[in-house]
C-alpha cells in the first residue's frame, strides 16, 4: 500500500489520485463552481469553528 498525498484542490488525504481526481470531476460536473468554492474556502484559512465546509 502506497503512502496518502494530498489533493492540492481539497487538502484530503489520497491513495488513489486518478480515483480522487474523476471524483473532483463527478462532483464539479453535478454541482457546477463547487471547485471555486473549495478554493475560496482553503485560501480564507481555518473558520476556528471546527468544521471546514
Amino acid at each position: 500500500m502506497s503512502e496518502p498525498t494530498e489533493c492540492l484542490k481539497c487538502g484530503a488525504a489520497v491513495i488513489s489520485a486518478a480515483k480522487h481526481r474523476r471524483w473532483h470531476e463527478a462532483l464539479e460536473s453535478r454541482l457546477p463552481g463547487l471547485e471555486a468554492e473549495v478554493k475560496k474556502r482553503r485560501e480564507q484559512g481555518p473558520s476556528g469553528r471546527g468544521v471546514g465546509f
